[in-house]
């Protein structure tokens, strides 16, 4: 007799025989001459833990035949166990029932009326080394070879199981998908050896700033998803949005490649899964794509939760992009007026315009509706003029009323500043009304600020020659660096809505919020707090030195000849 049983009794690996025949156990324990501890046996395929396995246990299966209900039983098994080798002990088996096992999943099956020591042990060895290679080829198939993260393949297989578990009411899902905006430019003009060294940097920075790393795969280019799992009771919501404003902060700062420093801010689309939804994962990836693209076109380096109301704005904006132009030249825009107060003195400081359209159809239409499809198609540049022209005359007209401190605040957008004309189109816009601009505010966002920083920088030096005050809008969202903010003319921080949201209750906004206002005094310059809704937020920005806010609470936007009436009630 070989000394196999020797060899196995020395070597780590244990046996796990699953069978309702304890006689089987003892059997196999005689004929292997091995102990208890080396031989376990689970008298039904439930009463084995896949917690309790070792990495390279050896599962033996025993089956009285080969009957449906064998490879029922089978396949269960693979599916819980997909990680070890399994060996079907069976009576007299082969041609198409043996056959049949190795493709539900078995590793190899064996006669233990034939069985000896020889013959087990071989095949215990070679189930271990088939099984490891076939995991090693799987690894190979479903890994990322520059990332070493899950591919798209490996994510599906991953969170199908997580699918399964939602429905039966387990747990509730946030999938996030994101990806760098620009990073597409960036590889054109720097080819792709520093582009892959971004994505490097982004698996870095993602894998920090997710608790569950493993969950992380990337799905080509800069495309990753993360699935974020939780019990059915716990708060997914705030769960999630916590997670994305982490993301969104560890992928805002500039990665480095070649002595160079590139600013590529994170665009995130969100989708929840519920018991309460009936959708598959290829659904689920189709409405976080939809929001990520959202919250590309509307605000980059920002997020967007699916909302079906999505969908119609898709449809919607092919059917409005036609009427753009001939809507600028029948005039069917107006600028709303939203009231900014003074916390000092309680009285109306100013006003931000908002865009809203007239449609002779469709009525009011929202800026959310047709600004991104204006920024894709380049309208947002004649109509960011047309709103400058029309902020700069109701400027003018509530001066000749009196109103000499009222200041009026206009969106620039990032496009805006791809026009080589702009300073110099502002200028004549502000001569030829005699608008007193000392009393004109430009709001821009962060991603205006590092689209072309040097010439942004530029036209923000000129402009200031014109007296014009520049306001930084939805700041905390994106990468302002320290620098950036001393060097440019910027005289206002407006913290974005999403920290004001929930500042009365929630530590981590209400710091964040605190820290904003002491950065923007150490920089001597004035805050304004948007989306103020509760009297609450309201007192929290009171009380820590926050100048002026502006929201719902005080007034939603409003036409321009409301607006007069409030001043004039004030």
């Amino acid at each position: 007799m070989l000394s196999a049983p020797k060899k196995l009794k020395n070597s780590q690996p244990r046996l796990l025989l699953i069978d309702g025949d304890s006689g089987c156990c003892d059997r196999l324990r005689d004929i292997l001459g091995i102990t208890a501890t080396q031989l376990l046996c689970f008298p039904t395929l439930h009463a084995l833990s896949a917690e309790s396995l070792h990495a390279d246990d050896i599962v033996l299966l025993g089956l009285s035949d080969c009957g449906e209900e064998a490879f029922h039983t089978l396949r269960l098994l693979t599916a819980q166990l997909p990680t070890q080798p399994i060996i079907v002990l069976a009576p007299e088996v082969g041609g198409e029932p043996g056959n049949e096992l190795l493709t539900q999943g078995a590793s190899d099956y064996i006669s233990l009326d034939h069985a000896t020591p020889e013959v087990l042990f071989r095949a215990f060895r070679y189930a271990r080394e088939a099984h490891q290679n076939k995991t090693e080829i799987n690894q190979l198939r479903n890994a990322d070879p520059l990332t070493g993260l899950g591919n798209r393949r490996c994510f599906y297989q991953t969170n199908l199981n997580l699918i399964k578990q939602v429905v039966s009411g387990q747990y509730q899902l946030a999938l996030l998908t994101g990806d760098l905006d620009g990073f597409s430019k960036f590889n054109s003009q720097h080819g792709h050896q520093a582009g892959d060294e971004i994505v490097v940097q982004l698996r870095d920075r993602l894998i920090n700033a997710t608790p569950h790393a493993h969950n992380i795969h990337r799905l080509g280019n800069d495309e990753f998803a993360i699935m974020l799992a939780c019990d059915a009771n716990d708060d997914l919501h705030e769960i999630t949005r916590h997670q994305v404003k982490t993301l969104l902060l560890a992928t805002s700062s500039p990665y480095k490649t070649n002595n160079r420093s590139s600013i590529l801010p994170c665009s995130i689309g969100i989708a929840y899964y519920t018991s309460s939804d009936e959708l598959d994962l290829d659904e689920l990836m189709r409405r976080a794509a939809r929001a990520r693209l959202q919250a590309k076109q509307e605000h980059p380096g920002t997020y967007q939760v699916y909302d079906p109301s999505l969908d119609d704005k898709q449809c919607s904006a092919s059917e409005l992009e036609p009427e753009l132009a001939f809507a600028l030249r029948a005039n069917q825009f107006e600028l709303f007026f939203q009231p900014q107060i003074d916390l000092e003195s309680g009285k109306i400081a100013g006003a931000e315009t908002l865009i809203r359209w007239r449609h002779p159809k469709r009525g009011l239409i929202m800026p959310a509706e047709f600004i991104s499809l204006c920024e894709r198609n380049g309208m947002i540049i004649p109509i960011g003029y047309w709103a400058i022209h029309q902020a700069g005359i109701k400027l003018k007209e509530l001066q000749l009323q009196g109103y000499d401190n009222c200041r009026i605040g206009v969106n620039l957008s990032f496009r805006q500043f791809q026009d080589s004309n702009l300073s110099q189109t502002i200028h004549r816009i502000i001569s030829q009304n005699q608008i007193n601009s000392a009393f004109l505010e430009f709001e821009l966002t962060e991603s205006a600020l590092i689209s072309d920083e040097q010439h942004v920088s530029y036209c923000l030096q000129e402009l200031s020659n014109l007296s014009i005050d520049f306001a930084l809008d939805d700041f905390g969202t994106g990468y302002s660096s320290f620098a950036l903010l001393q060097k440019l003319p910027i005289s206002t921080l407006k913290i974005d809505r999403s920290f004001i949201r929930n500042v009365a209750d929630n530590p981590n906004d209400a710091e964040i919020v605190r820290a904003i206002i002491n950065l923007a005094h150490s920089l001597d310059k004035k805050v304004v707090a948007e989306g103020v809704e509760t009297p609450e937020q309201l007192d929290f920005l009171i009380q820590h030195g926050c100048d002026q806010v502006q929201g719902y609470l005080y007034s939603p936007p409003v036409p321009f000849k409301d607006f007069v009436q409030m001043l004039e009630q004030a």
